[in-house]
């Protein structure tokens, strides 16, 4: 970096939860950066966001952060937010799988796929008999010799069969990543799993075994944890908390070299154009746009970072009157899962009202069908009316619901969801060392290392942190 007698001005790319999260860090050293955040849209937050409506509160895109990730609570209590933190209903946690047409009982005891007690995962009608006994068969299985990558698929049928990848791994680890479970990165989304296996041989084995101390840090009890006014509370408490200069409606087009130092952005803001010099650059923009935009700057990590793959999903979100649907499956949990060989084209059906106290009135319930991914790649573009329809068909088919909804939206993200194909630790490491040519220059974000709100907040710490480390040496 160029100016270790003076302060850096650091571009931050984004208005993401990343970026607003790593401007907020390096808003911390007012006298070392002056930071800049571009966002090309009118709004703060990317992917998440709240509607108000009629008594009812819809998230557009992710409901809740996970509590095992300890970010996402830490950050809420650094800007505030800590009486805003609301722990999902920990009285109605089924989850529910299809299963020849029927929603049953996700078994008990489930560490994902990992059976942890042996009664209710034989009682379970999920998994077949010959198929329970192929998964028993992991504790006698020795682990993989091989170190590289290996796709969810690979592993999953390794060590529990095919079964238990259709039925239980694909709907709920796979989904969590909107993934093709044969291309999905088991290193890079599950690596405990693969740690597991390498210590412990049998993951049955080490998912029974008792935890290491019992003086560790107790875990929040609930599974989740949402903000009471509804996840927009996060961006928009953040945007308080920062200092610097936040442009929206300023789309960042190219980055090029200094003449002398830094580097120069060139873009558009509000149909004038402009160009600013700046010392550093924190692109938390996704790969496929960091790509274009550093093509300019660098065309070998512009077309590293073009070989992201990305998958486009839909949120459709429904409410219904109780007294409606008085006959209909009884939704006494989070939610549903639909396996693919059930045929369906719900990924998932969360039940938000029942998830979440607050999120509708006592009575009405308010659900929220997954459409899209990587086998359904066309449903997310269909219109409105056909979106509709097809939920409320399979919502029909699965759970009984004939009535029509009195409150409906429709979310999409087109080409939004990042794919951590096999091999995807590699990309990130030819990544690093294209950035380390490029001084000042920072890539974080959902593209990168973890797709949850925590993962990008953590990833965003890291940025700053390693920002205020740069420029420390060269002070």
């Amino acid at each position: 970096m160029s100016k270790p007698d003076a302060r850096q001005k650091i571009a931050v790319l984004g208005g993401g939860i990343t970026g607003l999260t790593a401007a907020y860090e390096l808003g911390k050293h007012p006298d070392r950066f002056e930071v800049v955040l571009f966002e090309a849209s009118a709004r703060l937050g990317g992917k998440i966001g709240t509607e108000h409506r009629d008594g009812f509160l819809i998230e557009q895109g992710p409901d809740s952060f996970i509590t095992d990730k300890p970010h996402g609570i830490d950050l809420c209590r650094d800007i505030g937010l800590e009486d805003q933190l609301q722990p999902c209903n920990t009285a109605s946690r089924n989850i529910y799988i299809v299963r020849d047409g029927q929603p049953v009982l996700f078994p008990g005891g489930m560490r994902l796929t990992i059976p942890t007690k042996f009664g209710p995962f034989l009682r379970s009608p999920v998994i077949s008999f010959p198929g329970k006994m192929r998964m028993l068969m992991d504790l006698w299985i020795p682990p993989r010799r091989e170190k590289s990558d290996e796709s969810l698929g690979s592993f999953i049928r390794r060590r529990f069969g095919s079964e238990a990848l259709e039925r239980l791994a694909g709907p709920m680890m796979a989904g969590i990543y909107v993934s093709d479970p044969d291309r999905m990165s088991m290193a890079s989304t599950f690596p405990l799993f693969v740690k597991m296996e390498q210590d412990h041989g049998s993951l049955i084995r080490a998912a029974r075994k008792p935890p290491a101390t019992a003086a560790s840090t107790p875990r929040p009890k609930a599974m989740f944890y949402s903000l009471a006014g509804g996840m927009q509370q996060l961006p928009d408490r953040l945007r308080k908390c920062l200092t610097c200069d936040v442009r929206t409606g300023t789309e960042i087009e190219a980055v090029h070299p200094a003449t002398r130092a830094g580097y120069r952005l060139s873009g558009n803001s509000g149909g004038d154009r402009f160009e600013e010099q700046v010392d550093g650059i924190l692109c938390t923009l996704p790969a496929p746009a960091a790509s274009r935009i550093l093509q300019s700057l660098d065309p070998d990590m512009s077309a590293s970072l073009g070989r992201m793959r990305t998958v486009s999903t839909a949120v459709v979100t429904v409410a219904y009157r109780r007294n409606d649907i008085r006959n209909a499956h009884r939704l006494d949990g989070f939610g549903l899962l639909c396996p693919r060989p059930e045929g369906y084209n719900l990924i998932a059906s969360t039940w938000s009202s029942v998830k979440f106290s607050g999120r509708a009135p006592d009575d009405h319930i308010l659900m929220r069908a997954f459409l899209g991914g990587p086998f359904h790649e066309d449903t997310p573009g269909k219109p409105d009316g056909e979106l509709l329809d097809l939920v409320q068909r399979e919502y029909r088919e699965l759970l009984g619901i004939r009535a029509e909804p009195v409150i409906t939206r429709i979310d999409r993200w087109l080409n939004a969801n990042p794919q951590y194909d096999v091999g995807h630790a590699d990309w990130l490491d030819e990544l690093d060392r294209l950035c380390s040519r490029h001084p000042g220059l920072q890539l974080a974000g959902s593209s990168y290392r973890g797709v949850g709100i925590p993962d990008c907040i953590a990833g965003a710490k890291r940025a700053a942190d390693s920002f205020a480390t740069s420029n420390d040496q060269a002070a």
